[in-house]
């Protein structure tokens, strides 16, 4: 599980930023798909990030620290139509401003809603993170909320929109906060990550 792990500030300019050297794992995805859910589960904490039912709640860059060494940071949902247009480019500035300029972002958790897929925003998202050179992970979120049947779709959707947007390998993960399942995978993931300091993480 994560060490020490609690919330440290919002920011809503990407000029505010603490500039510390401290490596950042930022979540983004479409508006309700699930970033504060995942969060909670992988720190093991109900409320360490606030859960809402209104899309578009999330408008800052909200950061949590995991000890002295690591930032876990909580990006903007995008997709939400009845956000206004003015708010939805200031959010478009904002998350491109972070994910292009941020020297310390290692690593991008793109979620999604496994029941929708792959939507053209996410193929769009997909893409600026490919073009540049950002190394992304995808979680398929609420797979409880999907039959046997609908879950082998989604195994073969995913597989294959990927291989059409990507000519390499993406890692991906099924996951559900009511359920737990694939919080293990996903932390293990990062216990295991060469490029992250592993003294940040223990083993349950």
């Amino acid at each position: 599980m994560f060490l020490n792990s609690n919330f440290y500030c919002s920011y809503s300019s990407f000029r505010d930023l603490p500039n510390y050297k401290t490596l950042e794992l930022a979540f983004i995805g479409r508006s309700n798909s699930g970033k504060s859910s995942l969060i909670n589960s992988i720190c093991l904490k109900k409320k360490i990030a606030k859960i809402s039912k209104t899309p578009g709640k999330t408008q800052l860059l909200n950061f949590f620290n995991l000890g002295s060494n690591c930032f876990l940071v909580d990006l903007p949902g995008y997709g939400f139509a009845k956000v206004s247009k003015n708010k939805t480019k200031s959010f478009s500035s904002l998350i491109s401003s972070y994910l292009i300029e941020r020297k310390q972002l290692r690593l991008v958790f793109l979620i999604l809603d496994s029941r929708l897929g792959i939507t053209n925003l996410d193929k769009l998202m997909i893409k600026m993170l490919v073009k540049i050179r950002l190394r992304f992970v995808i979680i398929l979120n609420k797979i409880d909320k999907l039959n046997q049947t609908e879950f082998q779709k989604c195994k073969k959707k995913i597989r294959d929109d990927l291989g059409n947007i990507c000519n390499f390998n993406v890692d991906y993960f099924y996951f559900s906060a009511k359920t737990g399942k694939g919080s293990a995978e996903i932390k293990n993931y990062l216990i295991e990550d060469e490029n992250l300091p592993l003294e940040i993480f223990l083993k349950d």
